[in-house]
């Protein structure tokens, strides 16, 4: 935060970085959601991926 501050460049090369990182985080959980329903109609049991 201090680095960006001083930086404006920095500072939104820095922003986009989060944005990015909290869309893949989402991805990641629309994968793990879709694992687990795969997982339920293959085997009919519930089981969380997330630990």
């Amino acid at each position: 935060i201090d680095i960006m501050s001083s930086n404006e460049k920095l500072a939104n090369q820095g922003s986009q970085f989060l944005f990015i990182a909290q869309a893949l985080e989402r991805i990641a959980d629309h994968v793990t959601n879709l694992c687990e329903w795969i997982n339920y109609m293959k085997t009919g049991e519930i089981k969380e991926f997330n630990n």
